[in-house]
């Protein structure tokens, strides 16, 4: 136990053009009751004064660490900071969030107390921009419930609650080192989606997950402006990740999950690329390539000599029909 509440927790922050926040969220890191940590910065290519703000706030601090690596996306600046952690614990961060301070020490301590815990999990709540103090549960800064599923434990049950979807926040877990030392880092293919891919990883590796609800633990995500989403490739690479593990997993009941999973994905992604047809088949024609890129499915690929040599109502009636008869396959096949 004692050798666990003295443990080093290494902080994984990427940064990428976010000097004005990081401040406050390294802030947060230093405000914890727990102290025995490092920060590790990991510039992803900033052109603004990312560089000028770490050098203060390193000179302020010696357990703040700051590297530069050029413009990879922050899946890659993630992998860089776990690879010079040096601490037995591991806590991402994204620069704009924060974290309460008692996350460290609570959940510390139940990884003293539950020897077979892997990954400590706990609530994200959520604030606008400048409203630190006004929380909520959910990014429509509407709901006053957690989303999260707060499951416990390892195995089947926790397998089948991470592919029906993610369950946490990337900042929300306390994770122990050795499980990036045994089953790897994060697909570093995947811009979207590769924290649910780094969880199903885990799990799929019998990794013993623990939910620990307490105040003062939960992660704060800001959200802002410049917070948005690539809506469609984020359906692009849960696709990739969908398919990924339908091939680890190909008992019935997992399959059960990912058709449905992946029909909805595919669903989607067809109705994105319709509504863009009629009014840029470049774009639409850019869609299929980049789907067909990484998912390999060949009806993304046929689409793209269907856009480029017919009109748009008789290519969406083409892209309409393939896309039920793939569906009614899956029926067929898998019942789902």
């Amino acid at each position: 136990m004692k050798q666990v509440e003295e443990s080093l927790i290494s902080v994984i922050i990427p940064a990428f053009n976010y000097a004005h926040y990081l401040p406050q969220s390294i802030g947060s890191i230093i405000s914890q009751t727990y102290t025995n940590w490092e920060c590790i910065v990991v510039d992803d290519g900033s052109t603004d004064s990312t560089a000028t703000v770490m050098k203060e706030l390193q000179s302020h601090d010696n357990r703040i660490k700051y590297v530069q690596q050029k413009n990879a996306g922050p899946t890659v600046a993630r992998n860089y900071g776990v690879k010079l952690a040096k601490g037995s614990y591991i806590q991402f961060l994204d620069a704009d969030d924060l974290l309460e301070n008692l996350k460290f020490e609570k959940q510390l301590a139940v990884f003293a107390n539950n020897a077979g815990a892997d990954i400590v999990y706990g609530s994200a709540k959520y604030f606008e921009n400048d409203k630190p103090n006004d929380l909520f549960f959910d990014i429509d800064l509407k709901a006053t419930k957690t989303w999260m599923p707060n499951i416990s434990g390892s195995g089947e049950l926790l397998i089948e609650s991470l592919l029906k979807s993610n369950m946490m926040v990337i900042s929300s877990p306390l994770i122990k080192k050795e499980l990036f030392d045994k089953y790897g880092a994060m697909d570093e293919t995947l811009f979207f989606n590769e924290d649910w891919e780094l969880w199903l990883n885990f799990a799929v590796n019998g990794a013993n997950f623990l939910y620990h609800e307490e105040d003062k633990t939960s992660v704060l995500v800001r959200v802002h402006s410049s917070y948005s989403k690539d809506n469609f490739k984020m359906f692009v690479f849960g696709l990739r990740v969908c398919q990924k593990y339908l091939a680890i997993l190909p008992q019935c009941k997992y399959k059960k999950i990912l058709r449905p999973k992946i029909n909805y994905h595919t669903k989607t992604i067809d109705q994105k690329i319709t509504a863009i047809l009629k009014s840029d088949k470049k774009k639409a024609i850019e869609m299929c390539n980049f789907v067909y890129q990484q998912t390999n499915i060949a009806r993304y690929s046929f689409y793209h000599s269907v856009f480029k040599n017919f009109p748009y109502s008789i290519s969406k009636l083409i892209s309409l029909t393939l896309a039920s008869i793939s569906k009614l396959k899956s029926l067929i096949v898998y019942g789902a």
